[in-house]
Formats: structure tokens, sequence, C-alpha cells
């Protein structure tokens, strides 16, 4: 048994020097391909848990350590991407599915300010983090309840309703100008 104290002791300590050593490079590698401060902070951590979750031995002292963790940056990005690229096409399929069906008709006028209406629809929910808009996207599109959402997220279900009235108190004002009267 001493052996595996020893040996735990010492892959935690490699795995903490590591992270000391290369998560603000991993962070700015990401920040190249993602752009999103906030989202390259949740990605660059998902990179390390990946490792210690997978018991993977780092050497903080090796440049093979450095080459791995950006090899498993780039996947975690490319991952996200793909994630995000089809909840955008998702969101904008079910938005004009419910343009087509509520209007019962192709009046080409008003398709052109739905789809205005979608755009900015999608333009606004796309401009909060992936934390936020995927608990917005859940409680709205998925209809999760607060308690739900705020147990797969580790948050309060409190909080989960900051988010979701932040998000469309946000809509709101990006959309009102379509709705406000003309005269």
């Amino acid at each position: 048994m001493p052996n595996s104290d020893h040996s735990d002791a010492c892959y935690n300590d490699n795995f903490r020097l590591s992270y000391l050593k290369f998560s603000k490079v991993i962070f700015r590698f990401l920040k190249g391909i993602i752009y999103d401060g906030d989202i390259c902070e949740e990605l660059s951590h998902d990179v390390f848990l990946k490792v210690y979750e997978r018991s993977i031995h780092l050497d903080p002292h090796s440049r093979r350590t450095m080459n791995f963790l950006f090899a498993v940056a780039k996947n975690t990005a490319f991952d996200y991407l793909r994630r995000k690229k089809k909840e955008q096409e998702k969101l904008r399929a079910l938005y004009f599915l419910k343009q087509i069906t509520e209007s019962g008709r192709y009046d080409v006028g008003n398709m052109y300010i739905k789809g205005e209406i979608v755009s900015t629809l999608c333009d606004t929910i796309n401009s909060f983090p992936e934390n936020k808009r995927s608990v917005f996207i859940e409680k709205n599109f998925y209809n999760r309840s607060s308690a739900s959402i705020a147990g797969d997220a580790h948050v309060s279900p409190y909080r989960i309703k900051q988010i979701n009235d932040e998000m469309e108190q946000k809509i709101r004002d990006n959309l009102k100008h379509y709705f406000e009267e003309e005269g």
C-alpha cells in the first residue's frame, strides 16, 4: 500500500505542476481558435479534467507533455465548434419551421421581417457564453425545469432563473424595435 500512496502523490504533484506550468499556454492556444475568453477558460479546464479523469501521467518537465496537451486542446476546441455549429443549425431550422407553420402562408414581406427577427434572435442567443446559452436553450426549447438544469450544472435553481431572466431581457431589448408602433 505505501507504494500506491507514493505513486498517487507523485501523480498528483506532476499533474498539479503541469497544470500550473501549461494551463495559461493552453488557454492562449484555445483563444487563438475560439476567441471567447469565457469559453476558452472552460475548455482549458476540460482539457486538464480529461487528462486527470483518464489518469494520464504528465511530466511537467517534458516538452512532450506540452505537445500532448496541445493535441488534447485542439480536439476539445474542434469538438466544441462542431457542437456549436449543430446547435446553431438546429436553432435556425426550428425558427424557420415555426415561422412557416405559424404564418400559414409565404408572404415575402412578412417572411423578410420574420427572418430579420430570427437572425437577431439567433445572434442575441449566440452572443452569450456557452454555459448561459445552454441553460436558456434547455429551459426554453426543451422545457426543462430550473431545478433539473441546476442539478446538471451544479448551481442553484435561483442562478438558473437569473441567467434565463438576463437572456430574456437582452432578447427583449434587441427585438423591441421590430414591435414598436410606427407613427
